[in-house]
């Protein structure tokens, strides 16, 4: 299992579904997506981190595969037809999240795993960072 698998594995409680589940696996989609367009197209190394953070979420209960894929690529699409206008429901997403402590790491961590997917985090990226962030309600540099 690979680092960030085990990480949010050991965050995410085990079982069931529900609106929480769907909120976390929506806003961690959407983190994801944030993060990864910031700097032009999705690259291979973020969607073998995106796939790696999907098998945890899955494992828990907490999000369907072939959804949060959906899901992802539903906030991809919107970002690259529109970039200021389609981060707006990502942002949105995030915003909707119940601010449960584990919640809140998990998105970020997934977020954080994306932009150092493949090297050191870009200053778009870094900056999409801070956005996610800021839409989970807290200081980037604080969390895990």
């Amino acid at each position: 299992m690979s680092t960030l698998a085990q990480g949010l594995s050991d965050l995410l409680t085990g079982g069931g579904s529900g609106k929480r589940e769907t909120a976390l696996t929506d806003a961690s989609m959407a983190a994801a997506a944030l993060v990864a367009t910031a700097a032009g197209d999705v690259t291979f190394a973020e969607r073998a981190v995106l796939d790696q953070a999907i098998h945890a979420l899955s494992e828990r209960g907490a999000a369907e595969p072939h959804e949060a894929v959906a899901t992802f690529e539903d906030y991809v699409e919107a970002i690259r037809d529109n970039s200021s206008q389609g981060r707006r429901p990502a942002l949105i997403a995030i915003e909707k999240l119940e601010k449960a402590a584990d919640a809140v790491t998990v998105v970020l961590r997934i977020a954080k795993a994306v932009a150092a997917a493949g090297g050191p985090a870009s200053p778009a990226e870094i900056e999409a960072l801070r956005d996610v962030a800021a839409a989970l309600a807290i200081d980037a540099e604080d969390q895990a």
